[in-house]
């Protein structure tokens, strides 16, 4: 499948490391969507190389060798980036992907099943549930000044991720200042034949 080779090469020019278990995994991901997105708008980017490099390798590269939580929770999971992925490299955390498109919400427990994720350990709630955890991410599209929502599923001393690039650090850390937060260094990250990316990271006030 080109998909399988596209991701295997773009992840050894990138230096990012994926196990057997887990290029099954994505490839297994990607067919599914592939068939849904013909009748579900679930995203613009199916081209194998494209998406092996904007939506696989872009969630996996900041969280692959990375501090493993206990828990953590993906707000606006869409099409399972971040919160699959994490899922999948993070086999010990618990996660709840957050999703309120019902559509897009059974994509995510199919796709789950697919990967061979343990069901007792993925669950995907609607926007109006009442959970929080250690590690909150989010990819989605936030408007100015809108992403402290996402400090509502933390957890006490807990913290907020977000994909972003290296030019918005400082837009970053103003914007989580307002939350009464801190900013915690940005992890940067290059994806082959892409710009470079960063996780921008936050944790509530008085906590490392």
């Amino acid at each position: 499948m080109i998909f399988d080779g596209s991701l295997r090469r773009a992840a050894a020019a990138s230096c990012i490391a994926l196990d057997e278990a887990s290029l099954t995994a994505c490839a297994a991901h990607y067919r599914l969507l592939v068939t849904w997105n013909r009748t579900h708008n679930l995203t613009r980017i199916v081209g194998p190389e494209e998406a092996a490099r904007l939506h696989y390798l872009d969630c996996l590269a900041p969280l692959v060798g990375g501090e493993v939580p206990p828990a953590f929770v993906d707000v606006g999971s869409g099409a399972g980036f971040p919160g699959l992925l994490a899922a999948l490299v993070w086999s010990s955390s618990e996660a709840f992907l957050i999703e309120p498109s019902k559509k897009r919400a059974s994509f995510l427990v199919l796709a789950s099943a697919e990967m061979g994720l343990d069901p007792a350990r993925v669950t995907v709630l609607d926007a109006g549930a009442s959970v929080t955890a250690p590690r909150v991410l989010s990819r989605a599209t936030f408007s100015a000044g809108s992403r402290q929502t996402l400090t509502r599923y933390a957890a006490p001393g807990g913290e907020v991720a977000v994909w972003g690039h290296p030019h918005d650090v400082s837009t970053w850390g103003n914007e989580v200042a307002t939350w009464g937060w801190n900013a915690l260094s940005a992890r940067t990250y290059r994806i082959d034949g892409l710009e470079d990316r960063c996780l921008l990271r936050a944790s509530a006030a008085g906590q490392k």
